[in-house]
């Protein structure tokens, strides 16, 4: 029967390397993948939740709570988004604005089918 060994040398040492030392290497090169997996896997996962809770904040600081509808701020940056595209492509454009008194107290004291009744009993006073 004949036997094969595998017999991996470097050119400047007289002898292959040993069994042993190959064996440290494997295990090394394999600590070094399954680190390198689950620190891109953490880094992954840290930026799609940082990423969504940032989306989430934008969210929050650019429409009202009650109403879902843009605050001032959102929709004046929005507006001037929307003119200077059209500016450049050169198409006309035009700009309504409606201002609503009592917006959030007329929405809440003559709900639509969802609208919670707490909101009902704290804004209206009934």
């Amino acid at each position: 029967m004949v036997s094969m060994q595998l017999h991996i040398s470097n050119g400047l040492m007289p002898n292959p390397y040993s069994p042993n030392t190959m064996a440290t290497a494997l295990v090394g090169l394999l600590y070094l993948g399954v680190f390198f997996h689950v620190f891109a896997a953490r880094s992954i996962l840290y930026f799609v939740r940082m990423r969504d809770a940032n989306r989430q904040l934008h969210d929050m600081a650019s429409h009202d709570m009650l109403t879902g509808v843009m605050n001032a701020r959102a929709y004046y940056a929005r507006c001037e988004e929307l003119i200077q595209l059209a500016q450049r492509s050169g198409q006309p454009y035009a700009v309504l604005f409606v201002d609503l008194d009592h917006f959030k107290r007329n929405l809440v004291c003559y709900p639509g089918p969802v609208q919670p009744p707490i909101y009902h009993r704290t804004i209206c006073g009934e």
